[in-house]
């Protein structure tokens, strides 16, 4: 008889017996619970030898503490419908509609209530591991997903348990876990602080933005002393939204010393003093560090970036842009001001800035990526609703504000777009009219938004536009109305599946 501990010769037997027949054979010791498998009779040996088999060709052989029969899988969720898989199989093939409709798909599928079919899930999976909404595909996943992170050798979820673990993300998840008691999470990470590396330290201090409070904020404080500078801004970054800290007083009053504000009255306008901020090892120590030519510039912006909005008292966050654009300091203390609004969401501030850097879009280098940061801060109604009246007149769609559109579309939104696109379309195919390839790239690019974007009833209007384009169309303009008509019809279809 063969052995566990002879596995070649194992294979050998317990082929044989299948061969020979379980009531005619000695059936061989397998390992573990394979063994009470195989005293089943014929159909458990197949069985214990069909898994046998499957560890021989992964290479692995089961020891006895490592047999483990998982049980049968129990999907809770119903599986989409045929369409709806044949939908998903399209957009995970190479022909299909781009992979940004994929997560539309996940988010109908998980509103439904149903998951994704088996013969895809897999893919799916693998699709969707590296995106930053892999969440939303989960959900779809139903009960393959614990089997899937196995796969990649990581545990059904996590848990606190795996503070222990070696993997750095599961550590910096279980810590989140832990959080629900934040002076729990708290204690548990100081036990450990000084046996962790550079990069680990700062990780998991970033864990501590769950449950942050003003408890956490002498453990923050040490932090700043760190022989790192990732942990150091990882802390300041901390501090920063920890209300009335003694960091944010600290920037608070380096504000107040390097930009005075002064009221107009009768006979004068509003005026602006600014001292250039010099570094020193307690500015250092908070963050704030510059070196060389045009350091404090530099430091006045990380200033304006670090220092509660309600630092600037005197005036009106717009009387401040409005100063600030008016002087020599524009591009330290705009930018600085756009980044603390999107930081602390102030929709007085963020409707201010707005309102500037559209009046000048592309007066300086600096004020398309400061749009670009205001835009993305915005809720979705009142970033469209700029958008929409910025394209007023006919005007076209302010690019830094509609890349930023990243939601659903409102039916409003995307019917201005594509009229615009029409309009641009007529006006350049007009007879001897030189091409405007710069046109005709933007045009391209508003309408790949619109596909992924839009809303999916523009799908007829959309394939009309297409039929109707002027026979001097540019090629790129042509490509384009055909691949965003063909991705919005397919969404639209999407759309009328899940809803059945």
């Amino acid at each position: 008889m063969t052995t566990a501990g002879a596995p070649a010769a194992t294979w050998g037997d317990a082929v044989a017996a299948c061969v020979i027949g379980a009531d005619r054979a000695e059936v061989p010791a397998l390992t573990g619970v394979l063994d009470g498998m195989a005293a089943g009779g014929p159909g458990g040996l197949l069985a214990a030898v069909a898994a046998l088999g499957a560890w021989r060709m992964a290479g692995a052989v089961p020891s006895a503490a490592g047999a483990v029969l998982v049980p049968p899988m129990e999907e809770a969720q119903p599986e989409c419908s045929g369409t709806a898989a044949a939908q998903l199989e399209s957009i995970l093939s190479a022909s299909g509609p781009r992979t940004g409709v994929c997560r539309e798909w996940c988010r109908l599928a998980a509103a439904a209530g149903v998951c994704a079919p088996p013969g895809l899930a897999g893919a799916l999976f693998t699709a969707t591991r590296r995106m930053d909404w892999a969440a939303e595909a989960d959900r779809v996943l139903g009960g393959r997903l614990p089997l899937f992170l196995g796969r990649d050798g990581a545990a059904a979820g996590p848990s606190t348990a795996d503070w222990t673990s070696p993997d750095l993300p599961r550590r910096v998840a279980a810590l989140r876990l832990m959080r629900a008691d934040p002076a729990a999470g708290r204690a548990a990470l100081a036990a450990v602080w000084k046996d962790e590396a550079a990069d680990a330290r700062a990780a998991v201090l970033a864990a501590l933005d769950a449950g942050l409070g003003g408890d956490d904020e002498p453990f923050l404080e040490e932090r700043l002393d760190d022989r790192s500078g990732k942990v150091r801004a990882e802390a300041a970054r901390l501090l920063a939204r920890v209300p009335g800290s003694r960091w944010q007083e600290r920037m608070r009053a380096r504000a107040a010393a390097a930009v005075q504000f002064r009221p107009g009255g009768l006979l004068s306008r509003d005026a602006m003093t600014v001292t250039l901020p010099a570094p020193d090892d307690a500015s250092r120590r908070d963050g704030l560090d510059a070196k060389g030519a045009g350091a404090g510039a530099a430091l006045l912006r990380q200033l304006a970036m670090s220092a509660p909005l309600s630092s600037w008292m005197g005036g009106t966050p717009a009387r401040w842009i409005r100063l600030a654009m008016a002087g020599d300091w524009a591009e330290a203390l705009v930018p600085g001001w756009t980044d603390a609004a999107a930081r602390e969401r102030d929709a007085i501030w963020l409707a201010a800035l707005l309102d500037t850097l559209l009046r000048y879009p592309n007066s300086k280098p600096w004020t398309v990526p400061a749009l670009q940061a205001v835009a993305a801060a915005l809720p979705a109604p009142e970033l469209e609703a700029a958008v929409l009246a910025a394209m007023r007149g006919g005007q076209p769609p302010p690019p830094a504000l509609l890349q930023a559109c990243r939601h659903d579309w409102s039916a409003n939104l995307t019917r201005a777009v594509l009229g615009w696109a029409e309009k641009c379309v007529a006006v350049d195919a007009a007879p001897g009219r030189a091409p405007d390839y710069a046109q005709s790239h933007a045009i391209s690019a508003f309408l790949d938004l619109l596909a992924d974007h839009g809303h999916p009833q523009a799908a007829g209007p959309l394939s009309a536009a297409q039929a109707d384009l002027p026979e001097g169309a540019p090629p790129l303009v042509r490509r384009a109305f055909d691949e965003a008509a063909a991705t919005l019809r397919f969404r639209q279809a999407m759309h009328q599946e899940f809803a059945r």
